[in-house]
């Protein structure tokens, strides 16, 4: 359908893909640099001796909250080691999809992920930067 009305509506070389691939690469990078910036920080802030601790906070609201009401993986583990691991799995995960493997796996995986680290440090993520990764990256997995 070249001609007609419809022939200026119809896209001729089927860009989607390739802005789609455009897209989550540069999601993947925002992630990145998120994971990256996170990491130089989270001992500090959310770790063992940081400013505020997640893992005594999570044992004195494990009977006050649930996961729904505080979405975070580290209910499972908040140690050192776990949060080092966390960023890392979160490095890895930004580099993976930045090669185009699996971006909506990766983008899904990357939420979860990001959401529970967002989630524990609190105030410190509480920005809008932080929010809209997670929405764009919730979106993106569509």
């Amino acid at each position: 359908m070249t001609g007609g009305r419809l022939g200026g509506l119809v896209p001729r070389n089927h860009s989607g893909p390739a802005v789609a691939r455009l897209f989550h690469a540069l999601l993947a990078l925002a992630f990145l640099d998120a994971w990256l910036s996170l990491g130089v920080q989270l001992h500090v802030l959310i770790g063992s001796r940081g400013l505020l601790p997640i893992a005594p906070f999570l044992a004195r609201a494990r009977h006050q909250l649930s996961f729904a009401d505080f979405p975070t993986l580290l209910w499972l583990g908040a140690g050192d080691v776990t949060l080092a691991a966390g960023v890392l799995v979160g490095v890895a995960l930004s580099i993976v999809a930045l090669f185009g493997i699996y971006p909506r796996v990766v983008c899904a995986l990357e939420v979860v992920l990001y959401l529970s680290f967002t989630t524990a440090a609190r105030t410190f993520t509480s920005f809008q930067w932080d929010n809209l990764l997670l929405e764009c990256a919730f979106f993106a997995i569509f």
